[in-house]
């Protein structure tokens, strides 16, 4: 429990998933032409804090079936196998890691998929590290976490996301000190010249520091903020961005109204098209308590931030 606590991680319930998952969904079908949804050819869908693979077996289940409905049982063992090439997930903790990867490729061998030599992609990895590191050598009994290593950089260099879906840690962490930059927002908040001169986390706390907000910055530091910037990064600003994309995370709402997230909410409003909250309050300190969908005192909300197409920065999402 306390390596829980310090690592921000908490299991989501079902209900979360699979209400994010149909949200998707609707909208890859309905707006973005995808006529399978997650199983569609063109759909790669990422999940960056997989736990034990929830919302990856979430997705599975969900377009699997929806193959099975529209075209029969027949059709389900190549589309179960085009899926497992789609479908990624990145995880730092090794325990739920390897939870995660057994459980997803039983779930996709159960739709019959067959899966490549080297099984799944999900990886084991941390997911805010620089996406142009090199994965260093590492002895022989050792090979295949540097082979994961190597596996899961190439993804966050190279590979097309349209859907980044989960449910992120949340915790703020230890003061930073430049010597715990991995703990403390890794490439997010410290770019690739370890001083933070050119991270993309700036595209968040210079707008605030801008608005007179910078003594509140303090609160942005936080992992779940790291997660929602690099998201955004993925999948509507990197190389490989192709213009449509949607990320939705449930985590800590604090972003929705605090001074030190007004960045935040500039950056999400200028990089998206619209953007659904949906809030579901939870807060368990002070005299206002409210219900959690967690065992936690922090709110938390789901959010699905959206864009059909290129990006028109001066053009503020609707919300």
């Amino acid at each position: 429990p306390e390596l829980r606590k310090n690592a921000g991680a908490y299991y989501t319930p079902v209900e979360v998933v699979l209400a994010q998952v149909r949200l998707i969904d609707d909208l890859l079908t309905s707006r973005l032409g995808k006529r399978l949804g997650f199983a569609d050819p063109g759909v790669v869908t990422l999940d960056p804090a997989a736990g034990t693979g929830t919302y990856l077996l979430a997705v599975i289940d969900h377009a699997m079936t929806k193959v099975y409905d529209q075209h029969g049982k027949g059709a389900v063992p190549a589309k179960a196998t085009a899926l497992a090439g789609n479908l990624y997930g990145f995880e730092l903790m090794v325990g739920p890691f390897a939870v995660s990867e057994l459980r997803v490729t039983r779930a996709l061998k159960d739709w019959g998929a067959h899966l490549a030599a080297n099984g799944t992609h999900v990886y084991l990895t941390d997911t805010l590290e620089s996406p142009h590191a090199i994965a260093p050598p590492l002895p022989m009994y050792l090979k295949p976490i540097s082979d994961q290593h190597a596996k899961a950089l190439k993804v966050k260099a190279n590979v097309p996301v349209i859907v980044c879906l989960g449910n992120p840690p949340y915790d703020r962490h230890e003061a930073a000190d430049g010597t715990n930059q991995a703990r403390t927002g890794h490439w997010v908040r410290w770019g690739d010249d370890g001083k933070g001169l050119a991270a993309i986390l700036n595209d968040f706390t210079e707008p605030a520091k801008k608005a007179g907000h910078g003594g509140d910055l303090k609160n942005a530091y936080n992992l779940y903020v790291y997660f929602w910037r690099w998201a955004l990064w993925k999948v509507f600003e990197s190389k490989t961005a192709a213009g449509p994309g949607i990320v939705s995370f449930i985590s800590a709402s604090s972003y929705l109204d605090g001074d030190a997230f007004c960045g935040m909410r500039e950056h999400m409003r200028r990089q998206c098209d619209e953007i659904w909250i949906l809030d579901l309050g939870g807060e368990g300190r002070g005299t206002r308590k409210s219900d959690n969908v967690f065992a936690i005192q922090t709110p938390v909300a789901i959010a699905v931030a959206f864009r059909p197409g290129k990006v028109k920065k001066d053009a503020p999402a609707s919300v």
